[in-house]
């Protein structure tokens, strides 16, 4: 999946998130994140992560958190969950 089309998938995440699909939202971007270009990894977790925050799901938020903290570990929205 090229750039635009991993921004395109993390855009989708995001509308889902919105309309609050928790579950819809982490499966889309759960599916995909093999093929997700590298420099849209964090957004597509971050949308992992802030959907399961909402959703109540600690297990996928701290698993989400974790794989930020390896992208980018000064994020302190997610320091709570590590």
């Amino acid at each position: 999946m090229n750039f635009q089309e991993s921004k395109k998938l993390v855009l989708d995440a995001n509308i889902l998130r919105a309309r609050e699909k928790w579950d819809e939202c982490i499966q889309l971007v759960q599916g995909n994140l093999s093929q997700i270009h590298p420099c849209a990894q964090l957004s597509a977790w971050l949308e992992i992560f802030s959907a399961a925050r909402r959703k109540g799901d600690l297990v996928t938020a701290r698993r989400a958190a974790q794989e930020i903290k390896n992208l980018r570990h000064d994020l302190p929205s997610i320091q709570s969950y590590l």
